[in-house]
């Protein structure tokens, strides 16, 4: 978790430990008999026998070039512990942040291979043909060899996926007792929560997985479809309430009401009526320039975002290239300091980065010229202050939700594979915003509808449950078919009890009680929906740590006590299925050696 605290906790301080520290702070952890030595955020140890421990820090990027000097340095002083010096040590343990092999498939990005080529390791978790995640092929073998040198053993450990799995190399043959003389280890089970370890590519089977993955999915699926797990969470359930609010009001005022009139109209809506009753009355026409104001403030404010954003990047880059050496420079930086004009990226080199700030903080001032000139005018600063959060929170939803699927439920997919992920970004961004809205605006005028709805929504929601424990290949379909039909079929249904018409309050107080109706019922759907969307993307091995961060399980505990000889490595996991206070009824047990 990006090492959060470690230079405060661990690394030696700037003073005496017992001396007051900058700006008259004591260290913040003082305790007796403790002394803090270590100078950095990596570190080597020798351990008895030759065997050496390796604390890698690579960060976002890779290991910086004074990590690969340390590392390698170790390797030409002593390298493979014969004392010649002639490579990577021939007993050696790999701590990093982020492990090569986790959930059934090579998940080491560019940066962490190529740290294996600088520091002259072997990869023998990859294919001579394998491909990372990004699609791109890994390395060649003659650039990263597979194979660890003859006599040398390593085993690769760390945490960051909350549970445990252990992977042998590539070439091992399957259903090996052992792992041989290398081994990829995931534990993280003592983390915060508790990752699914049922997500499974099956590229790397895993030799040894706790908890099973039907234990894990049981586990999960009881948590997702709670609806009171993701209420409880207190970020779901606030966001729901607010977008449904916005979107209820602004399909009952004038000047926002255009937009979700549309959508009805594309849903078969035909007309609305007063609570109270009377004739049905046609939706008012289109009044599209109305938003043209909006739209301009809200497009400047987007636009500035993106100039800060990008100045921010810009200046960032320009740092990290003039403090690497060249030989690590990428080509946009050698193709600039080629030009006649190379000093602006030293001296000047961030006054582009300045330009652009000072350009997205003249245009929100502008907008009202700009909505001017463009559509003939803008509404007053409150109206058009609600237009923009109105427009924000309807296509914002979904320039969100979609990516939101795609980058992070397709984390570990391949390009070619995040396909069923757009689909879940638009089929979650759709239920969002149209079944609250749909529900109060038509099932207040249909309550029969209403209740009709809902018990169907209980009903599907309890299949998908059931289809969740299942798991399997054979459950993602059936499971993804549900899903996306669930919304259709529950509109259908409010629509054909509400014969299509919509319901408007004809009082204040009337407009202000349907609004917190839709925020209520937007708050409770949308922590259901969520969990719903989370448990059908984890069947297709998506959204890992979004579904287990949502289900905050604190099951499933383990740790690895490892014995250390002259010619071999035994690593001990140790796991407690149910953690407790009361030492009687917490039961360890070995659950792979």
């Amino acid at each position: 978790d990006l090492l959060v605290g470690f230079n405060r906790m661990f690394r030696a301080p700037v003073c005496a430990e017992d001396a007051a520290g900058p700006r008259a702070r004591r260290p913040p952890l003082r305790m007796l008999g403790l002394r803090r030595r270590q100078d950095a955020s990596y570190f080597a140890v020798r351990l008895p026998w030759d065997w050496q421990l390796w604390g890698l820090d690579p960060g976002a990027r890779g290991l910086d070039y004074r990590q690969e000097s340390f590392f390698r340095g170790l390797g030409r002083r002593d390298g493979d512990g014969d004392g010649d010096g002639d490579g990577a040590p021939a007993k050696l343990i790999v701590c990093q942040p982020t492990p090569p092999v986790a959930f059934g498939r090579v998940v080491a990005d560019r940066h962490a291979l190529r740290d294996l080529i600088d520091l002259g390791l072997p990869a023998p978790f990859l294919a001579a043909d394998a491909r990372r995640v990004d699609g791109h092929p890994a390395p060649s073998p003659a650039e990263l060899p597979r194979a660890l040198p003859d006599g040398h053993c390593r085993l690769d450990l760390a945490g960051d996926m909350h549970y445990y799995a252990r992977f042998a190399a590539a070439d091992a043959p399957p259903g090996a007792a052992t792992t041989g003389d290398y081994a990829c280890v995931v534990s993280g089970g003592g983390g915060a929560f508790h990752h699914p370890s049922f997500t499974d590519f099956g590229d790397l089977p895993a030799r040894a997985t706790f908890p099973t993955p039907a234990a894990s999915r049981r586990a999960v699926a009881d948590r997702l479809f709670r609806p009171w797990t993701v209420f409880n969470g207190g970020t779901v359930n606030v966001a729901a309430f607010l977008v449904a609010v916005v979107l209820c009001a602004g399909s009952l005022w004038s000047g926002t009401r255009t937009v979700t009139d549309w959508l009805f109209l594309a849903l078969g809506v035909r007309g609305e009526r007063g609570l109270g009753g009377g004739a049905t009355a046609a939706l008012p026409p289109a009044a599209w320039p109305s938003l043209g104001g909006a739209a301009v403030f809200l497009g400047s404010i987007v636009a500035a975002v993106i100039l800060v954003l990008a100045a921010v990047r810009y200046a960032r880059w320009v740092n990290r290239m003039l403090h690497t050496p060249r030989r690590r420079w990428t080509w946009t930086m050698r193709a600039l300091r080629s030009l006649p004009v190379d000093r602006i990226f030293e001296e000047r080199g961030y006054l582009p980065s300045w330009l652009l700030v000072l350009i997205a903080a003249a245009l929100p001032p502008l907008a009202p010229q700009l909505a001017d000139a463009l559509v003939g005018g803008a509404p007053s600063g409150a109206a058009m202050l609600f237009q923009a959060v109105f427009l924000s929170v309807l296509f914002g939803l979904g320039l969100a939700l979609v990516p939101f699927a795609v980058g992070s439920g397709g984390e570990y997919h391949r390009p070619t594979e995040r396909g069923v992920f757009v689909v879940l970004g638009v089929g979650h961004t759709a239920f969002q915003l149209l079944l609250p809205l749909v529900m109060v605006r038509v099932g207040v005028g249909a309550p029969i509808g209403l209740a009709a709805a809902l018990v169907v929504e209980a009903m599907l929601v309890t299949v998908g449950w059931h289809l969740l424990r299942r798991g399997g290949p054979g459950a993602r379909w059936p499971a993804l078919a549900v899903w996306l039909g669930h919304g259709p079929l529950l509109i259908a249904i409010l629509l054909l009890a509400g014969h299509g018409t919509l319901a408007r309050p004809s009082t204040v107080a009337g407009t202000i009680a349907v609004v917190l109706a839709a925020g209520a019922l937007g708050s409770v759907l949308g922590c259901v929906e969520y969990g719903w969307y989370l448990g059908v993307a984890s069947g297709w091995n998506g959204h890992n740590n979004e579904a287990g961060a949502t289900s905050r399980l604190e099951r499933f505990r383990q740790f690895i006590r490892f014995r250390l000889e002259r010619d071999r490595l035994t690593g001990y996991v140790i796991a407690v299925d149910e953690p407790g206070t009361d030492p009687t009824t917490v039961a360890p047990r070995v659950v792979d050696v």
